[in-house]
Formats: structure tokens, sequence, C-alpha cells
């Protein structure tokens, strides 16, 4: 594969991850911009949260985790979060326990996250058993436990949770905490395919179908003699990486940070490879290992570090680093809060064609946060970002009435 090509995945990796770098006045209307009754729906839901209702708790701190009609905030979506969990809300305890395992707007805290998925999933919430399964499988927060990992996998799975019912294949397929089985990992696997997911249907794909081919399949090496799994691919990957190709480092990292080709998710194992391939150069290494300094992915949350890999990607052109680079400064992140820097490398990226970006260098435009005040290029950057299904865009220009 070309290393344009593995720029491409890079930027398709890094677009999952950091989806909403909207600048700190993003939701402000300029004297043009026109209100469509959406502010007057959120004050509502949030007179409501603020009388205690805890479903309107939860769907606030929805908003603001996801930036729709607010300014994306974290941490204000951990305290609507955990308003709603305290009065038993099943959805706010899992997202509770979600937070805390990444990160998001608070340090990063498994024991706490176990507590909040041990909650949702003893509610019968699928979400919160299949993740806390998933603590149980890594040993986070909680003794490492296969059978105990299985258990909740299963009643997570027999509601239709389809990553449960593939990490149920899992376990079957590699005998984790139950007899190892192709045929009930193939029938999991299947079901979960079926219900849409995609990690599912690489799987089944890649599924041995006798014990025999298993064998065959089974990946041995001098220095990892104790790992098993796999697909082809990703044991010529490992051989190349580990004979310094950065470009195998980089996609073997992709792997384990997915879960894909076979491999179990391992966000651990994916840093590590990022590492390796980003001294080397690699840009898109370079961007994904900010990535997990700026969200604390199984490594203390370090902006600073982050920015210094982001600044490294960005000079060699990585699009998606420009964009993240741009953020950092927009928010003062591991740098000093400099918006013309912000509007610089935002747009960088929004010339390459990164929606995020596009709306970013529209909405400072629009505020003249940066760069002069433009009316007429801030709807141009935004309907770029629309164009492109960014849904952020799209809601901004019809509230501007350009819609």
């Amino acid at each position: 594969m070309s290393r344009n090509a593995k720029s491409l995945v890079a930027l398709l990796m890094c677009v999952v991850i950091v989806m909403w770098a909207v600048p700190s006045s993003a939701k402000k209307k300029s004297k043009n911009a026109q209100n469509t009754g959406g502010d007057t729906k959120i004050e509502a839901l949030r007179k409501k949260a603020q009388k205690g209702d805890a479903e309107a708790q939860y769907d606030l701190g929805l908003m603001y985790y996801e930036g729709k009609e607010v300014r994306q905030d974290y941490e204000e979506a951990v305290r609507w979060y955990r308003k709603s969990a305290e009065q038993g809300y099943a959805k706010a305890q899992n997202k509770l326990g979600y937070m805390y395992e990444k990160g998001y707007g608070m340090r990063r805290d498994d024991d706490e996250a176990m507590k909040w998925y041990r909650r949702a999933a003893e509610q019968g919430h699928a979400g919160g058993q299949c993740n806390l399964g998933w603590m149980y499988r890594n040993g986070w927060g909680v003794p490492k436990d296969y059978e105990e990992a299985v258990r909740w996998y299963r009643k997570a799975a027999a509601q239709g949770h389809s990553q449960a019912q593939n990490n149920l294949g899992y376990m079957y397929q590699n005998g984790l905490g139950v007899p190892k089985d192709y045929e009930e990992a193939e029938r999991w696997y299947r079901q979960a395919a079926e219900n849409g997911n995609t990690m599912a249907k690489n799987n089944l794909k890649n599924l041995p179908k006798t014990a025999k081919s298993a064998r065959q399949n089974d990946l041995y090496d001098d220095d990892d003699d104790d790992y098993k799994g796999g697909s082809d691919e990703f044991s010529r990957m490992l051989k190349a990486a580990k004979r310094g190709d950065a470009d195998a480092q980089f996609e073997v990292g992709l792997m384990y940070y997915h879960g894909r080709n076979g491999v179990l998710e391992d966000k651990s194992e994916a840093l590590k490879w990022y590492h390796q391939a980003a001294e080397q150069g690699h840009a898109g290494a370079q961007c994904n290992l900010g990535v997990m300094y700026a969200k604390g992915y199984r490594v203390r949350k370090d902006y600073k570090e982050a920015v210094k890999w982001y600044r490294m990607a960005a000079e060699n052109g990585d699009a998606i680093a420009q964009s993240n680079l741009g953020y950092m400064y927009d928010q003062g992140q591991g740098v000093k809060k400099d918006k013309k820097e912000a509007f610089k490398w935002y747009s960088k990226a929004a010339e390459q064609g990164i929606a995020v970006a596009q709306y970013n260098v529209g909405v400072s435009y629009l505020q003249g946060e940066g760069c002069r005040q433009d009316y007429e290029l801030a709807v141009k950057w935004l309907r770029k970002a629309s164009a492109q299904g960014y849904k952020n865009a799209k809601d901004l220009l019809r509230r501007m009435g350009k819609i």
C-alpha cells in the first residue's frame, strides 16, 4: 500500500476519534443569523432537567456530549449524566461509566467506570452489560475474569446488542471463558453481522471453519508465542512491523486500535505501534498518537504531548492533524489560546477537504475570530462542510436561513 493510501487510512481513523472540534463560540449568533426556535427547545429541556427530570437530564447531557445545538462540553455532559444516573436512570449510568472509562470531562477512573456500568447492567441495560463484560475481559477496574465477561456478554447479546454478540463470538473463537467452539463463534458473529456490526462481518469472513484450519491460521511468533488469532493480513503486517517498516507499524496500530483483522481491540498495543511508526516520521501515526494523548487512551492525558505530535504530523501535511492542532489552539489545550493560529491550521485542513475544519473556518468567519468577519465566506465554508454530510454545518445554515 502506498504512503498516500496510508495517509487516507489515517485521516479516516482520526475523523472518527476527533469529530467534534468546535470553536468555543460556535453557537453564538451573528447579527445576520436567524433563530428558528432551537434555543427555545433547549431551554425547555434545561428547565425540565433543572426540576429533576432524569430523562431530561440524560438528554441534556447527551446534547453536550455530542455538541448538538450547544457547544460541545464534556464536563457539562458529565454533570448532567451524573444527576440522571444518581436517580437510577440506566442510560445515564452507562454513559457516565463510559465517560469515566475514556477520561472524557474528568480523570479516567476504571473503578468508577465499573461501578456505573454495573448499576446500568443490573437494571438490564444491554449497553451496560456489554461494557461490564468488556471490563472483565480486560481486567480494568476488576480482576480479569473471562467467565464473568462471557456471562455479561451473553445477557446483552440475548437482547440483540450487536457488539456483545460480536464479543461473545470472539470468546468462543478463542476459547476465553468457554470451550473453543467455531460453530458457536460463527453463530454469534452472524447474528451481530445481521444486526449491522461491521467488525463481526470481518470476523465472520476470517473465522476458521474447523479446528484443523484454525491451527493453520493461528499466529505464532518467536517473540510472542502465547498469542493466537488474527488474519493472514495481520500476520504479514506484524512481521513487517517487527522488521521496522513504519507503514506496517502504523497498520498494526490501526488493527489493534479498532479490533480489526481478527485481533481483539487493544489500545495499549495500538499506542506502542503508533509510537514506533511516529518516531520514524509517519504522519498518520503521529496524528493518531496525538489523539491518544489528547483523549487519554491507555496513557495519561497530556495535551502538551498531543500538541507535539499533532504539530509534527501537521507540518508533514496531515490534514486531520492540522485540524486537531487548530482545535488545540482554539481551546488553549497544551498551548496558549490563539484564535489566529487556530484559524491558520483550520484553513490548511479545510483546503484539504476536512469537513470539521471547513465548519470551523465557517464559524470563524461568521464570528470574526482569528480572521476578519465575512458572512459570505462563512456561508461558503459551511456549505462545503454541509455538502460532506457534516450535521453541525447543516444545522447552523438552517438557523441562518441559508437552507
